[in-house]
């Protein structure tokens, strides 16, 4: 049986978050509690239902057993020039039969709502939900990994490359060259590798996020030169998520955006400066006594540059998602 969410609902949906089977290295790396992170996605799907997303449950012997949410993304069809939405969350490990009903549910939904173009993530080892969708038209476009490290640093600072090069927090004179190096030097991206997404909007998604980061939704960006007052070689964001360490009772860091110019790659720069930025970054919420607990990012199995320099950075891969586009 296949229904819509109803606000009594959601105490039971917090056990099937707490239920699903995959993530266990993610939560073990980053110390994060089962069930509190279940009420934590409990809490984001109520507060996405008040805010006109769609949810619908698969039923067995009244228990729920699958979830998918749809809501809409207004920012990126914005920038598409598309109605745009996502399948957040997607929950069917349980009940597989439930897949495709409640594939078409949502499906009909955003047919009838006129979207179209669908994104979702599914957890990487999860299979059986991908052939469901790759049966249903949709295309995978990444292969998400997801790296995090405990802070503060155990290590001493890493030396610097063989050089003269300086780090230092963006001004404001620095934003046009930010935003011209992330917008067009940024290949490692799902949207890229959709062909139903130009190129020329995808430039144009990242030189918004970029403006919105420096506009204020970044907490600290910080620039490479190769001395002080010469010219750019790199930069890097962080981000904080406020809500989900109150709810979970962990600060995580958040590198959400570090490039350097092509020129510069290839010196061994890009580990060093990673480790010393997020150094200075937990040095500095350690001293105004709110301490980061760990560090994550995000990056494309494809781009083996930025792994590699992940991983002599001291961040360890713990866990993977599959990126799906589909058609509305």
């Amino acid at each position: 049986m296949i229904r819509p969410v109803t606000p009594d609902d959601l105490p039971a949906i917090r056990d099937l978050f707490a239920r699903y089977p995959y993530k266990h290295t993610q939560q073990k790396v980053q110390k994060l509690d089962r069930d509190r992170l279940a009420l934590f996605y409990q809490r984001q799907l109520e507060t996405a239902l008040a805010r006109g997303a769609r949810a619908w449950l698969a039923l067995d012997r009244d228990r729920p057993s699958a979830l998918a949410g749809l809501a809409l993304n207004a920012w990126h069809g914005q920038v598409y020039g598309r109605v745009m939405a996502r399948l957040q969350p997607w929950l069917n490990t349980e009940m597989p039969h439930a897949g495709p009903p409640l594939l078409a549910a949502v499906r009909a939904a955003a047919r009838a709502d006129g979207i179209d173009h669908l994104a979702v993530r599914l957890d990487g080892e999860d299979f059986l939900n991908l052939h469901l969708f790759e049966a249903d038209g949709w295309r995978l476009v990444d292969l998400s990994m997801k790296f995090s490290r405990e802070l503060p640093p155990g290590e001493p600072p890493p030396p610097p490359p063989p050089g003269s090069f300086h780090i230092e927090p963006a001004a404001a004179a620095d934003h046009p060259w930010i935003r011209r190096l992330g917008s067009t030097t940024h290949g490692a991206t799902h949207f890229l590798n959709d062909p139903a997404l130009p190129r020329e909007r995808t430039v144009e998604l990242f030189s918004r996020w970029i403006d919105r980061c420096l506009a204020g939704l970044a907490w600290r960006v910080f620039l490479l030169r190769e001395r002080p007052g010469g010219p750019g070689l790199g930069f890097v964001i962080f981000l904080r998520n406020p809500a989900l360490a109150e709810a979970v009772g962990r600060r995580p860091l958040i590198l959400d955006f570090v490039l350097l110019d092509p020129a510069a790659r290839g010196r061994g720069l890009g580990a060093w400066f990673i480790q010393e930025t997020v150094r200075r970054a937990a040095d500095e919420a350690r001293r105004a006594g709110e301490p980061f607990d760990f560090c994550e990012l995000r990056t494309s199995a494809h781009n083996l540059p930025a792994v590699v320099a992940y991983e002599k950075a001291g961040f360890l891969c713990c866990a993977t998602d599959m990126v799906l586009h589909g058609p509305g």
